[in-house]
C-alpha cells in the first residue's frame, strides 16, 4: 500500500532541505576562506625594482604620485558636482518642457478633437515646432501623442501618425504621472496630458487624454563638462610637469648633498683629512654636511696632537678609554733607552737666524725619529736637540743596537751629501742603557706627561752626555744583553753623576758593522 506524503510534510521537507544546502554552502566558503588568502600574494617584482632606484627617482616619483592623486581628488570631486549640477538641471530642464508642453490649452483641445481635423493638427504640429526654436540647450525632439499612443505632431514630420513603442510612456497614460526615458545619448520625459471632465458624481475628474514627450541630449548639456575634463586633463599635465621640475630641482640639491657626504666618506675612508663637504641646503642634510666637516676638523687636530704627544702617551690614552678610569697609568718594567744629542749644536746656532736653526735641526731630528719607529722603539720626547727614544719587549735590546747603528750611518750619509752641496752638517751622541724603569703619568691634574723614570734614565742620559760626535756609548748590561754580532770597545769604569759606585761603559764600533734597517 502507497503513502502519499501530504503537501504540509512535503513543505517542511524542502524548506529543511533548502536550509542545510545553505548551511553546506556556507561551511564551503569558510573551508575554502584560508585557501584563498593563501593563494593571494603581493607582486614583489615591482616592489623590489622601486626599492632598487635611486634616491633622487623614488623622491621625484613619490611626490609626483602625491600632487597626481591629490590633483585627480580635487578634479574628481569638482567635476563630479558640476556633472551632478548639470544633470540635475537637465532633468529640471526637461521635466519643465514637458511640463509646459502638456498643460498648454491648445494640446488638450486638439487632443480631444479628432485626428482628422486638419487645421487642429497644423496647429498642433506649430505648437511642437516653436520648442525647437526656443534654443533649449541639448533639444533633439519633442512630440503629441493620443490616448493610443499615436503620433499627432512631431518635430520630425516624418513620424506623424506613426504609434509608440509600449513600455515607460503607457505607464505614464496609466499612472498619471511623468516618467523618464534613458536611451542612450537621449533623456527622454513622457508627461501625461490631463483634461478635467465631469465624473459619475458630476464632479470634474482628471482624464488622461494623451502625451506629449520632449527629448534632450546628453551630450550636449553635458558639453561644458567635458570641456572643462579636457581643461582638467590639460592643468593635470601642466601641474604635473611645473611639480615636477621643482620636485627634481629639490631632489638633486638632497641627492646632490647625500652624493657630496657619500663621497666625503669614501676619501676619509681612503685616509684623505682634507675633504671638505660643501653645505649645499640649510635642513637637516646640510647640518649633516657641517657636522662631518666638524668631525673631519676634529681629527685633523687631533691627527696633528699626535704629533706633539710621545707614543706611550697615546697608548696611555688609548687604554684608558678602553678599560676605563680602572687601568693602571704607573708601572715598573724593563726598558731599553736611546739619547742622541747634537754635538756643538749651540754654537752652530748662534750663527744663524732662527728659521734656519729650526730647519736644520728638524732634518736630523725627523731622521732619527723615522729610524727608531722603523726599528720597533718609540721617540718620547725631544729635548731641545736632544732625542730620548724608548724600547719595549723582547727585542728591546737588538732594537736599540740597531736603531744606534742606522742613526750614525744615517747621519753620516746625510752630512755627505749636505756637504757636497754646501750646506752645514752637524754630527750626533748616542748613549743606550737598559734597566727596570717606571713608565707613569707626572705632572699637575690639568697638565700631565706619560714618560719613562728611574735610575735606567739617568744612566742612559749621563752616557749620552759623555758620547763624542759620532759615537755610541752603551752599558754592560746593554753589552750583555746583546744576541748579534756586535763589536765593543774601550770598556772603562765611569763614575756618573748620581751613582755611588762606577759603572763599566763600552764604545759600539758601528762603522765596522752593518746593520740592516
Amino acid at each position: 500500500m502507497t503513502v502519499e506524503a501530504s503537501p504540509a510534510r512535503e513543505s517542511t521537507r524542502r524548506v529543511r532541505f533548502v536550509l542545510a544546502e545553505r548551511e553546506l554552502q556556507a561551511r564551503g566558503w569558510r573551508q575554502l576562506k584560508p585557501t584563498r588568502m593563501r593563494g593571494f600574494t603581493l607582486p614583489t617584482a615591482p616592489l623590489q625594482a622601486l626599492a632598487s632606484l635611486p634616491i633622487k627617482a623614488k623622491l621625484i616619483l613619490t611626490h609626483a604620485g602625491i600632487v597626481l592623486l591629490a590633483v585627480l581628488l580635487l578634479l574628481g570631486l569638482t567635476l563630479g558636482s558640476y556633472r551632478s549640477s548639470l544633470e540635475k538641471r537637465l532633468i529640471e530642464t526637461c521635466l519643465l518642457t514637458g511640463r509646459q508642453l502638456a498643460e498648454s490649452e491648445l494640446v488638450k483641445q486638439n487632443l480631444i478633437t479628432p485626428a482628422n481635423d486638419e487645421i487642429a493638427a497644423a496647429e498642433l504640429q506649430a505648437q511642437v515646432v516653436n520648442l525647437q526654436r526656443l534654443g533649449i540647450q541639448g533639444f533633439r525632439f519633442a512630440y503629441v501623442a493620443d490616448r493610443q499612443l499615436r503620433l499627432r505632431a512631431h518635430t520630425d514630420f516624418v513620424q506623424r501618425g506613426k504609434t509608440l513603442a509600449d513600455g515607460s510612456r503607457a505607464e505614464a497614460l496609466r499612472s498619471g504621472s511623468p516618467q523618464l526615458i534613458v536611451d542612450r545619448d537621449i533623456l527622454e520625459v513622457a508627461y501625461p496630458v490631463v483634461s478635467r471632465r465631469p465624473g459619475p458624481s458630476g464632479a470634474p475628474e482628471p482624464v488622461p487624454v494623451g502625451l506629449v514627450g520632449v527629448g534632450l541630449s546628453q551630450r550636449e548639456v553635458l558639453r561644458p563638462l567635458y570641456r572643462a575634463q579636457r581643461t582638467a586633463a590639460f592643468g593635470i599635465v601642466l601641474v604635473l610637469l611645473v611639480s615636477g621640475m621643482l620636485i627634481a630641482f629639490v631632489a638633486d640639491r638632497m641627492t646632490q648633498q647625500v652624493d657630496h657626504l657619500a663621497e666625503g666618506i669614501r676619501r676619509l675612508g681612503r685616509g684623505d683629512l682634507d675633504v671638505r663637504i660643501p653645505a649645499i641646503t640649510r635642513d637637516e642634510l646640510g647640518t649633516l654636511a657641517h657636522e662631518f666637516n666638524r668631525m673631519i676638523l676634529s681629527l685633523r687636530e687631533k691627527i696633528e696632537m699626535q704629533k706633539y704627544v710621545s707614543p706611550l702617551t697615546v697608548q696611555m690614552i688609548h687604554r684608558k678609554a678602553t678599560v676605563g678610569q680602572s687601568v693602571e697609568i704607573s708601572r715598573l718594567q724593563s726598558v731599553s733607552l736611546l739619547f742622541s744629542d747634537v754635538r756643538n749644536f749651540s754654537a752652530i746656532a748662534d750663527t744663524l737666524p732662527p728659521p734656519q736653526v729650526v730647519e736644520l735641526l728638524n732634518v736630523y731630528l725627523d731622521l732619527q725619529a723615522r729610524i727608531v719607529e722603523q726599528c720597533g722603539g718609540m721617540v718620547d720626547k725631544f729635548v731641545g736637540d736632544e732625542v730620548m727614544a724608548v724600547f719595549l719587549g723582547a727585542a728591546q735590546v737588538e732594537n736599540a743596537l740597531r736603531a744606534a747603528c742606522e742613526i750614525q750611518r744615517q747621519v753620516a750619509r746625510l752630512n755627505a751629501q749636505r756637504a757636497q752641496g754646501g750646506l752645514l752638517t752637524v754630527q750626533v751622541g748616542i748613549g743606550v742603557h737598559t734597566g727596570p724603569a717606571v713608565t707613569g703619568s707626572v705632572g699637575s691634574r690639568d697638565r700631565r706627561d706619560h714618560t719613562v723614570l728611574g735610575d735606567t734614565v739617568n744612566v742612559a742620559f749621563r752616557l749620552c752626555a759623555m758620547a763624542q760626535p759620532g759615537q755610541i756609548l752603551v752599558t754592560e748590561a746593554i753589552a750583555a744583553s746583546s744576541k748579534g754580532d756586535y763589536l765593543f770597545s774601550g770598556e772603562q769604569l765611569v763614575q756618573l753623576k748620581g751613582k755611588s759606585r762606577p759603572i763599566r761603559v763600552l764604545e759600539l764600533d758601528w762603522r765596522q758593522l752593518a746593520v740592516e734597517a
